[in-house]
């Protein structure tokens, strides 16, 4: 078969403006999909941003009132659980859209970072350098819907872009008993988290509770972290 090259590039020369248009198009949506997600980024930074300056607005500076060794007094305990005394401390709405469950180092292999159904209760304020901490209680339910409390310390950069998140005091009694103290100094430059893990039940192969203890497994163990320069909490 003998191919007709002068029909071919006619042929050809009558679908360059087809071609043409079409490439247009292509690059036009996606010109118009990134700058509509560019839009949406933009949209949600101002509104992190808003929420994060009025949540500062509305918290105090630190003081001993919420030192380690005061929040015990936030915490109320029954046998269903631990709950904050609501008539101490209240939530804030602007807090679930600053606070960002994921951003942290410390969730590798820990239980604590995992809960779900979290409410926060945002307690103070302090400015270490272009850092910003921020100290809060958290209710939240672990195993068997039981509730628990935390004390956490967020730290974010000025504009509200979280950095990191700290677990220093946890409150839980549920198939075992969890609890969590902390040591800080003034400006928060070194933290000693404590822990004591107390296991009361006995289990077979399958999960099951055969029975339970006169004494309970105890465990202790302690970790320090630093505050660094760039605002995050570094294990010693």
């Amino acid at each position: 078969m003998v191919l007709n090259k002068n029909k071919m590039l006619s042929t050809f020369q009558k679908f360059v403006p087809f071609i043409a248009v079409l490439a247009l198009l292509t690059t036009s949506c996606k010109n118009n999909n990134t700058n509509d997600l560019a839009e949406e980024q933009a949209v949600a930074t101002n509104e992190t941003t808003t929420n994060f300056k009025a949540l500062l607005k509305s918290l105090p500076e630190y003081s001993e009132a919420f030192s380690e060794g005061k929040i015990e007094g936030f915490v109320v305990s029954d046998d269903e659980g631990t709950y904050l005394n609501k008539n101490l401390i209240e939530t804030n709405p602007h807090a679930v859209s600053v606070f960002n469950d994921t951003k942290t180092g410390h969730n590798a292999d820990n239980w604590m970072y995992k809960m779900s159904n979290k409410e926060y209760f945002p307690a103070y304020k302090l400015t270490k350098g272009n850092t910003i901490l921020i100290g809060s209680f958290v209710e939240y339910s672990g195993e068997n819907n039981t509730p628990g409390i935390f004390f956490q310390l967020n730290t974010f950069s000025t504009n509200g872009t979280q950095k990191d998140y700290l677990i220093v005091f946890n409150r839980f009694n549920d198939q075992m008993v969890f609890k969590s103290e902390f040591e800080a100094t003034a400006d928060f430059s070194e933290v000693k988290v404590t822990s004591v893990e107390e296991e009361w039940l006995s289990f077979d192969e399958h999960g099951n509770i055969t029975g339970e203890f006169a004494q309970p497994n105890v465990t202790n163990f302690s970790k320090t972290f630093n505050l660094t320069a760039s605002g995050t909490f570094s294990e010693k």
